[in-house]
């Protein structure tokens, strides 16, 4: 799952890349550009590393249905 992720990923930076104000996201009556959506995920990405988590772990993550739970 990790190349599908890693995709994801790049897929995100290029988008935040080409258009960083469109739209990526929206939950609720809360939107998020693909520039914002790419700096959560950089920021989720280095609080998963702190935690010591490397790639190729598997991580299970379980809530209600959220905006942190999305983000």
């Amino acid at each position: 799952m990790i190349g599908g992720t890693t995709r994801c990923f790049n897929w995100i930076l290029q988008r935040a890349n080409l258009t960083p104000l469109r739209n990526a996201l929206t939950y609720k009556e809360q939107t998020w550009t693909f520039q914002q959506l790419n700096e959560l995920s950089i920021q989720r990405a280095r609080q998963l590393t702190a935690l010591g988590i490397k790639q190729g772990d598997r991580i299970a993550i379980m809530g209600q249905a959220s905006r942190n739970l999305l983000l």
